[in-house]
């Protein structure tokens, strides 16, 4: 067997979030008309971080104003 093969997947590892990339991501996950999937695929972050953040956003663990 010959052939090419490409493999596409996503981001492994873990990376570090500053507290105004946090905020950015969820102000676009949560803006009117904006589905969160579609910014979890563009900004490769997974579902669960977004809930996250938006839970330590509401509990004041997350530093700053969402914009």
């Amino acid at each position: 067997m010959t052939g090419r093969m490409e493999v596409v997947g996503r981001v492994s590892g873990q990376r570090r979030w500053s507290d105004a990339g946090k905020l950015e991501i969820l102000a676009e996950a949560f803006r009117p008309g904006v589905g969160v999937c579609d910014v979890i695929a563009r900004r490769e972050v997974s579902s669960s971080l977004i809930y996250t953040w938006r839970k330590q956003l509401r509990e004041g663990k997350l530093a700053g104003v969402v914009p």
